[in-house]
Order: structure tokens, then sequence, then C-alpha cells
């Protein structure tokens, strides 16, 4: 989560600091195609890197245990559930809230803050005790389909809202 946050207002902000921002907007290429491609080539360095550091300590863990190198959670549903549905519907999440985020605000700090912030208001439900957590199957396939549905849903609505010229209004003031 921490990478797709980090990674998806960096893919704008860096363009919009080094001008080339400026280019890609000139181009013929839609307003869905800008963001649709921000966004995918965020999700998919995140989630690249969530299933690296996966890996990384997955042979850590063998390594030290002297047991051999095991799938260890992967060898569970659960496991798999959590490792490969849950840290993709999270990467898609952060990634549209990120790409979108960093497209309307100009400065990196604060777009990082918002895409944490939005991070943290998926907790809300757990906190006010709206929703109990639970390590069965069942629950975590749930939690991983209503990830993924939210975060297609946020991506259409990124898709339909992403105007190139309420971009080029914010980037000349």
């Amino acid at each position: 989560v921490i990478v797709v946050a980090n990674t998806a207002p960096d893919l704008v902000l860096h363009e919009r600091v080094g001008h080339s921002l400026d280019y890609l907007l000139t181009t013929r290429l839609s307003d869905r195609a800008i963001f649709g491609a921000k966004v995918i080539t965020a999700f998919c360095v995140g989630y690249v890197g969530a299933l690296l550091a996966t890996l990384v300590q997955m042979a850590a863990v063998a390594a030290l245990s002297g047991d051999g190198f095991r799938w260890l959670f992967l060898a569970t549903s659960q496991g798999r559930i959590v490792g490969l549905g849950i840290t993709a519907g999270l990467s898609l999440y952060v990634a549209v809230i990120g790409t979108f985020v960093a497209l309307r605000i100009g400065e990196q700090r604060a777009a990082y803050m918002v895409t944490i912030l939005s991070v943290g208001l998926l907790l809300v439900p757990f906190l006010t005790g709206w929703l109990h957590f639970s390590l069965k199957t069942v629950w975590l396939a749930h939690a991983a389909l209503w990830l993924a549905v939210v975060g297609l849903v946020l991506f259409s609505i990124g898709m339909r809202l992403f105007r190139r010229a309420m971009l080029v209004l914010s980037l000349q003031e």
C-alpha cells in the first residue's frame, strides 16, 4: 500500500516538475487514456512491489528458520486471498485515489497525505464497529471482492471526471 501511495502521486508530480506533463497534455491521447495509463502503471508497480516484498519475506523466514523454503501462508486459501486478492484490491484503490489527487493537487506532500488518508478511511467501519474483522475464508473473499469493486467504481468515476482542460487551468495558476 505504501509503495502505491508513493508511486501514484509521483507519476504525475514528477512529470509536472519536469514539464513533461505539459507535452503529454498536448498529445492527441484522450483524457481517459491519460488517466487510465497513470492508474494502471501505479497499480502494476504497487502490486508487483507487494508480491516481491512477500517473496523476500518468505525467503528470509525460510533462511532464518532452517526448515527450508515453504509457501507458508500462501498454502492456505486465506493466505492466497490476503496475499493476492486483498493486495490487488488495495493497490487499485490507492492507485486511483493517488493519481486523481495528484492530478488535482500540485503539491507533492499534500498529495501523499490525502492518499494515505484515503487508506485510513478504510479502517473507519472496523473502528466504529460497523464491520467485524474475521480470518474466515468467506469473510476474506468478500473483503477482497469489495475492495476490487470499490477500486473499479472509483476508477470509472475518475475516468469520467478527469478533464485535461481543468488540469491545464490548475497548471497555469
